[in-house]
């Protein structure tokens, strides 16, 4: 079983049962040492603490990701779900990681932050960016108790095939947890493996409304796995991660009217990045384009340190990724509105001129 993974001190441990943990229905509520009034008339509901993970909030991304109340726990973005993640399973000083390069920085991060080990598989940046799966398959060994692999990868925009992710999955049942980080999956035409959680025990998926959903301003993200895992990330998740103004702003953001706007908005944006890679394979010093499935380019320049620099002065921000394993001379565009993407590659054009 994948639950005996974890740390030992964190399966016996007992949660922090906070006040709305043990009652949300009554009618004076004196249990949470809370102001009794609220200091905003339009929040009046401000001066409570919010559910612990909010009832119509959980049954919203239920309906959306398809899976079971058991399934899901509510984070504040991804990033909460991937320290909890290293938290639960990696013993600081024992236990290691396995990650990617070039990948998403808070994997690492969150494992140094643990004291946990990180073993590097560099993916393969040929002609078609892939993983190295028989690298990653060597290099599970006893230690190893999280693989995070981000499909579409970020910073390449590299989606990876369910059935490479289906052996890594195999080939660690019982011996790690693997996350897929699906934060661009509405980008990509690569199934998502929500529909592998009841096959594998050790899979957990990680999703987030901060990219397609538009709402990243609300941090809020999701740990989709098997009920037993789940109820090991409640375990050690702050006791009332999203908050009220959170709250409401996400279920606005998320009804069925906005669910139809993200189709559209998913669809403009693919449209621009097709345009944007157009354009940009116009411009002599861009050396190579990363195929992407997600809401971004990476790009490869002859010498990216002079764009940077006359792009900041015309006060267009990019992201410089040079710095990444075999990432020399790369940029990450983020597609923005049609207007600011035209902006982008006029300027591009008359500093590369």
């Amino acid at each position: 079983m994948s639950v005996e993974l974890a740390r030992p001190s964190i399966t016996s441990l007992r949660a922090y049962e906070s006040a709305r943990s043990l009652s949300t229905e009554g009618r004076v509520f004196l249990d949470a040492n809370e102001s009794p009034v609220s200091p905003i008339a339009s929040l009046p509901t401000l001066n409570r603490y919010p559910e612990p993970q909010p009832r119509e909030l959980v049954e919203r991304l239920c309906g959306i990701y398809k899976v079971q109340k058991s399934e899901l726990m509510v984070g504040r973005g991804s990033d909460e779900a991937i320290d909890l993640i290293v938290r639960v399973f990696c013993e600081s000083g024992l236990d290691r990681i396995l990650i990617c390069p070039p990948t998403y920085g808070m994997y690492e991060i969150s494992a140094k932050i643990q004291g946990a080990g990180i073993i590097r598989v560099p993916m393969k940046l040929d002609a078609s960016p892939s993983l190295d799966l028989n690298g990653i398959l060597s290099a599970i060994q006893e230690g190893v108790k999280v693989i995070f692999i981000c499909s579409p990868n970020n910073p390449t925009g590299t989606p990876f095939s369910k059935g490479s992710l289906i052996k890594i999955l195999e080939a660690t049942l019982n011996r790690s947890i693997v996350v897929i980080d699906e934060a661009y999956a509405e980008f990509s035409k690569q199934e998502s493996m929500l529909s592998e959680i009841s096959r594998y025990p050790n899979l957990i998926v990680l999703r987030t409304l901060s990219k397609a959903w538009a709402i990243a301003g609300a941090r809020c993200g999701v740990a989709i796995a098997s009920p037993p895992l789940i109820e090991l990330l409640q375990k050690v998740r702050a006791p009332y991660p999203i908050s009220l103004p959170a709250l409401r702003a996400i279920l606005e953001g998320t009804t069925i009217d906005k669910q139809e706007l993200l189709q559209n908005r998913v669809l403009e944006l693919l449209r621009e990045r097709e345009l944007m890679v157009a354009e940009l394979m116009k411009i002599p010093r861009v050396k190579y384009i990363f195929p992407s499935e997600a809401n971004f380019l990476l790009v490869r320049f002859e010498n990216s340190a002079p764009i940077l620099t006359r792009m900041k002065q015309e006060g267009i921000i990019l992201r410089d990724r040079s710095s990444e394993v075999k990432l020399e001379g790369c940029i990450r565009i983020t597609l923005g509105t049609a207007l600011e993407n035209r902006s982008v590659i006029a300027e591009l054009k008359g500093v590369l001129s």
